[in-house]
């Protein structure tokens, strides 16, 4: 039986921070190379992955289109850079992506009873994909327009 004075012995696990793995992207229609890029970044920085690890970890988040694309062109792409550009010209570019939220944006409209705080940022969210240098008063215009008449 141990006593007060002697040593006990602990078992101390490092804590590990969780790996996060963004999602898949295939390369077919609908699918938006800058918003797959976008999260795929940030994932890569909670990571604390390298310059290095970007590029090389790109790969194992592509699948279908996208995955045959890189492997045709692996060669060609040495750089994360290089990367991000090659995969917005054959997949196409954000600008690409902007009618379906620009349509969603002049017909959005808070329906009477639902949460407001969800409105307003779904808007804002919008006005950031239709134009990301967006004014505050172009945001409020777009906010206010769809706000439910219960709201007032």
């Amino acid at each position: 039986m141990p006593q007060d004075s002697e040593c006990q012995t602990f078992l101390i696990f490092p804590l590990v921070k969780p790996v996060r793995a963004p999602s898949i992207f295939h390369g077919e229609a609908g699918d938006d190379p800058s918003r797959w890029l976008k999260e795929y970044e940030r994932i890569a920085k909670f990571n604390q992955w390298g310059d290095t690890m970007w590029l090389a970890n790109a790969y194992f988040f592509l699948k279908g289109t996208a995955r045959l694309w890189y492997e045709n062109n692996e060669e060609n792409l040495s750089s994360w850079e290089k990367f991000q550009e090659q995969q917005k010209i054959v997949f196409g570019s954000t600008e690409l992506f902007i009618k379906e939220p620009e349509r969603e944006l002049k017909n959005r409209a808070q329906k009477t009873g639902k949460n407001t705080q969800f409105y307003i940022e779904s808007v804002l969210g919008l006005c950031h994909k239709v134009n990301p240098k967006i004014t505050e008063n172009e945001k409020v215009s777009y906010v206010m327009k769809g706000v439910a008449e219960d709201v007032y």
